[in-house]
């Protein structure tokens, strides 16, 4: 049982380090294989194809993500942290991946692969969705903010960092990233936190 879990853990590691580095498509079974020292009929044991391994990885970094999440936005810090905390948490999990596995997830990737994301962002985006709702209710947020309107610039944060025309306004990513911070908080917050 021990070496299955061992392969399986090789299976896992190197389809991760090739799907992040080259985007799915590009990545076949057999490199994967290759990389991870085992045969393809050892891989057929743990996966039914490629897609079941991509999907089974952004899965498993969903859930990473979500309980992360879920610590920092039940803990008693203040809103404005929470919401940052957000935002570098999702800029994050952006910044470790290629654009190929971007292009892939989002735009030019297999059918079965694009309906899982689909599923998942939306699942994603309806907590979060709650989460401010709750936050307004509260008076941590301002009442007459369109709550969509947060979560539709919180999604485009990654496409607003890799800008050219953006990110060549500013010396360094964290700037860009501090200032984006700065003008999200300014409108958000409520009038008293201002």
């Amino acid at each position: 049982m021990e070496v299955e879990n061992q392969k399986f853990l090789s299976i896992v590691t190197k389809g991760k380090e090739l799907f992040w580095k080259y985007g799915i498509r590009r990545v076949s079974i057999e490199e994967i294989c290759r990389e991870a020292g085992v045969s393809k009929m050892t891989y057929y044991k743990f996966f039914r194809n490629k897609n079941s391994l991509a999907i089974y990885l952004i899965e498993s970094r969903m859930k990473d993500q979500w309980k992360e999440y879920r610590a920092f936005w039940d803990s008693d810090i203040p809103m404005e942290q929470k919401v940052e905390k957000s935002i570098r948490l999702k800029l994050d999990g952006m910044a470790s991946i290629s654009n190929e596995l971007v292009q892939d997830l989002y735009k030019t990737g297999d059918e079965e692969i694009l309906s899982f994301i689909r599923r998942i962002m939306s699942d994603s985006l309806e907590m979060v969705k709650q989460d401010f709702k709750d936050a307004q209710k509260k008076g941590e947020i301002r009442e007459d903010l369109n709550i969509e309107f947060i979560l539709y610039f919180m999604n485009h944060l990654p496409v607003m960092i890799t800008d050219e025309k953006l990110t060549g306004m500013y010396p360094d990513t964290t700037s860009m990233v501090n200032e984006i911070m700065q003008f999200f908080f300014y409108g958000i917050m409520p009038k008293g936190n201002r």
